[in-house]
């Protein structure tokens, strides 16, 4: 009995400890994102922004919970098009790139809070 509960025990520590190293590496990557939006600017073709980004990099094994999602948002009759990118740990809100989905040209840059 008693070493089925430290079974169990180690079981649960080593779950513990892959869930943190997986958050870990989550949060370098949010900062990454972070830290690297500042060098996009405005006017820069869409490409050339997501490789600053670093976001090309992911985009072939990931999903949009380590890379950009792409966003289509309605305001004011239009249609705001933009990559959200993941937020940091306790941030309110994450860094975002807006873009021109005809030309494909960065006009806005949101480097989150």
């Amino acid at each position: 009995m008693k070493r089925t509960k430290n079974i169990f025990a180690i079981i649960g520590i080593m779950l513990v400890l892959i869930q943190i190293v997986i958050f870990i590496r989550l949060e370098a990557r949010s900062r990454m994102f972070e830290q690297n939006c500042y060098l996009v600017t405005v006017g820069m073709p869409l490409n050339e922004a997501r490789k600053i980004m670093g976001d090309l990099d992911f985009q072939y094994w990931t999903q949009d919970e380590q890379s950009a999602e792409i966003i289509i948002y309605p305001f004011n009759g239009e249609n705001l098009y933009y990559l959200s990118y993941p937020s940091s740990f306790g941030a309110s809100e994450e860094a975002k790139i807006y873009f021109d989905p005809n030309t494909l040209l960065v006009t806005e840059v949101f480097y989150g809070e």
